[in-house]
């Protein structure tokens, strides 16, 4: 499976043709399904995150039929753009979404360990209870398992392309990564906070 060079790994394992084209079939259903359900649901939460005036009010607009469009439109070019930012190849794809994973693993943890400590900035569930192993040890656990796993990851072999004239750093997908991991971030962080100063002010 390592040294595999199909796009659907598991399929190369068995010699059977039928069972290979199964899971080729059933990977493909798998991602078609994936990306509808992305399709729907994305937007919706762009839309929610505007309704909370955490990005602009823009894309919480609708038209006549009840569709945040703006959403939709963002999502595609995003859509769109990122998977070209890997040259539509199935191992960038699978790293970008890795990374996403591991953003993840770092927020969630942090949450949790917010929550314990009671330095959530908004309402929690009442009655909801606290243990220091699971919300506290688990999480720091948690971390310090991902900081490894992000230490040992191949970054200068995933960002970068390889040709005839040699390796180079790709720039499409190195400016796409930190435009949606940092710079936008960024941003919705600077403009959720002007929002909430400037609602606090009047």
């Amino acid at each position: 499976m390592v040294t595999s060079s199909s796009v659907v790994v598991l399929a190369d394992v068995f010699k059977s043709t039928v069972i290979r084209n199964v899971i080729v079939i059933g990977a493909f259903v798998s991602m078609f399904g994936i990306n509808v359900a992305s399709s729907f649901h994305t937007p919706r939460l762009l839309e929610a995150m505007a309704l909370r005036k955490q990005v602009p009010d823009v894309f919480a607009k609708r038209n006549s039929k009840d569709i945040p469009v703006n959403a939709f439109i963002i999502t595609v070019l995003f859509a769109i753009v990122i998977p070209m930012a890997f040259s539509y190849d199935m191992k960038g794809i699978m790293i970008i979404s890795t990374i996403a994973r591991f953003v993840q693993f770092v927020l969630v943890p942090v949450a949790v360990i917010m929550f314990f400590y009671g330095k959530t900035k908004n309402p929690t569930l009442e009655g909801a209870k606290k243990n220091f192993a699971t919300d506290v040890v688990v999480s720091v656990i948690s971390l310090i398992l991902t900081a490894l796993l992000l230490f040992k990851f191949d970054w200068k072999g995933s960002f970068s392309t390889t040709a005839e004239t040699g390796t180079s750093l790709n720039m499409f997908a190195i400016v796409a990564m930190l435009i949606g991991y940092v710079i936008i971030p960024v941003l919705v962080y600077f403009y959720a906070k002007a929002h909430t100063d400037k609602k606090i002010a009047q």
